[in-house]
């Protein structure tokens, strides 16, 4: 993906992190990281959240992306800062689950237990260990996060003047990303033959082209473009690249492009709309716990932790 791209994807997704405020006030106890209202949070619950982040940024943008600046900041710092958000809204949320009446099903504690189960695995841990202890009261605390949220938002009622005119308006831009788009993507061990390729695909000489190896894709234009940070149109007989790639470089031919059912994009626009209100609401209602919640750092914790042990 490229650099720019990267920055874009990763900058919104910290923008929607909720904003880093909290001061130490005191030392903490050794293993204590956070402390919210007066509830601890450990290193070790902390990790587990980095853990995730660490995986969602590579994800995201590759391994390399920790070399990506952030306005004067550096991805590890923006990524440290993003997993401490997500302690303190899932802590936050939990205070409130007796007021919303959120409990967790049998169903979610399964489900949890499986989620946790196959997070031990993943860090070399038996479901018998302190991690795997960690990891279950984690994703439960998700879950009830989870609830929390959508308690704050379930009596919301959208009236079907606001819904249509968010359809009207964006209906032709649902149109275009929910497209699908097939064709076939070449790979190569260098920039120069890629480019090479390229114009011999533009004059339709595929027999002539040197890939190492190639693949037929069929994607919603919106993958496409998520997928191999391609920021133009798509369309047919597109070509996009030399793209980078974690072992060398793509380039990626669409030979076709069918346009979506009419009823899905409507589907998926009133979809849409309803939860991106509902997080509106979630949002200022968190903001008030924000505004009130007596939030401390334990600074010499926080100073040595690095993502490279994210994963440990």
């Amino acid at each position: 993906m490229k650099k720019r791209n990267l920055i874009k994807t990763l900058a919104f997704f910290a923008a929607c992190c909720l904003i880093f405020t909290s001061c130490a006030k005191k030392q903490q106890e050794d293993n204590v990281l956070i402390t919210i209202n007066g509830n601890s949070i450990s290193l070790e619950e902390y990790m587990i959240y980095l853990d995730e982040t660490v995986q969602s940024y590579e994800l995201i943008g590759g391994e390399d992306i920790w070399e990506t600046d952030f306005d004067g900041r550096t991805a590890e710092e923006v990524a440290k800062e993003s997993a401490y958000n997500s302690v303190v809204a899932v802590e936050l949320a939990k205070e409130r689950a007796d007021f919303y009446n959120v409990t967790l099903s049998e169903t979610e504690e399964s489900r949890a237990a499986t989620e946790a189960g196959k997070m031990a695995e993943n860090a070399g841990q038996s479901t018998e260990s302190s991690y795997y202890e960690t990891a279950l009261n984690t994703v439960m605390d998700k879950y009830i996060y989870n609830g929390v949220k959508e308690a704050v938002s379930k009596d919301i009622i959208i009236s079907e003047t606001q819904m249509m005119a968010f359809c009207d308006e964006n209906r032709d831009e649902y149109t275009k990303k929910l497209s699908q788009a097939e064709g076939k993507v070449y790979y190569y061990d260098s920039s120069e033959k890629a480019s090479e390729d390229i114009e011999k695909i533009k004059n339709n000489d595929l027999e002539g082209i040197s890939f190492g190896y190639a693949e037929n894709i069929s994607y919603t234009v919106d993958e496409l473009k998520a997928i191999f940070g391609i920021s133009r149109d798509i369309t047919e007989r597109g070509i996009y690249g030399p793209v980078s790639m974690e072992t060398g470089y793509a380039v990626i031919y669409i030979e076709k492009i069918t346009e979506p059912l009419g009823d899905y994009v409507e589907e998926t626009m009133r979809s849409d709309y309803e939860e991106e209100v509902k997080s509106q609401i979630f949002d200022t209602e968190y903001s008030k716990w924000l505004s009130e919640a007596d939030i401390t750092i334990n600074n010499d914790l926080w100073s040595k932790i690095v993502i490279e042990n994210a994963h440990k």
